[in-house]
């Protein structure tokens, strides 16, 4: 009987181990890895989804216009809406309260989004830079102006950081993600 359970365990401990390497192997569709999108074919998608990042922000926080942040907060726009509950975090920004009690950290803001914002055009910028970067000219005739560009829009982003927060953590495209991860918000003064 102890003969019979050791290799029904033996064997089952194999078809678990065997059964698990395909499901471990999977590919999954609609990724990309890095190695697949940094050919010279492949780099001006990615740089076209740098500026994608900046042209695809939303009313709830936006990047490329500062309406919000700005001509309400200043009292030169009002928020409209048909009451105040519509686009409360506006109405705030409007009257000037230095917080805002009813957020609760949902993140709906409008801050929490500008700043994912920024940092996920920052992290396209980085990606096609990283990209730009394993390129000669040879292979890749426009990589020069590709990197000016993509210089500007990663320092576009961090100058808009700047201006809504004062002390943003900055970094570059060489940064890793666990260096990222630690980089703290006040590392550089604002002349740095």
């Amino acid at each position: 009987m102890k003969k019979f359970i050791n290799i029904v365990l033996s064997l089952t401990i194999i078809l678990l181990v065997d059964g698990c390497k395909k499901y471990l192997d999977y590919q999954p569709q609609g990724a990309l890895s890095i190695a697949q999108v940094s050919t010279p074919a492949q780099v001006d998608g990615l740089c076209t989804a740098a500026y994608a990042a900046i042209g695809n922000d939303f009313w709830d926080g936006p990047i490329t216009s500062m309406w919000e942040y700005g001509s309400v907060r200043s009292d030169d726009a009002y928020k409209g809406g048909g009451s105040v509950s519509d686009q409360f975090q506006m109405d705030v920004y409007e009257q000037f309260y230095l917080l805002n009690p009813t957020n609760n950290g949902a993140g709906n803001d409008g801050f929490t989004a500008t700043w994912t914002r920024c940092y996920g055009a920052i992290s396209r910028a980085d990606v096609a830079l990283r990209a730009l970067n394993t390129m000669t000219d040879a292979q890749f005739p426009n990589r020069t102006k590709r990197i000016g560009e993509m210089h500007f829009l990663r320092g576009h982003m961090f100058f808009l950081l700047k201006v809504l927060f004062n002390q943003v953590p900055y970094f570059d495209e060489n940064a890793s993600n666990d260096v990222i991860l630690k980089t703290s918000n006040v590392q550089y003064t604002s002349d740095q």
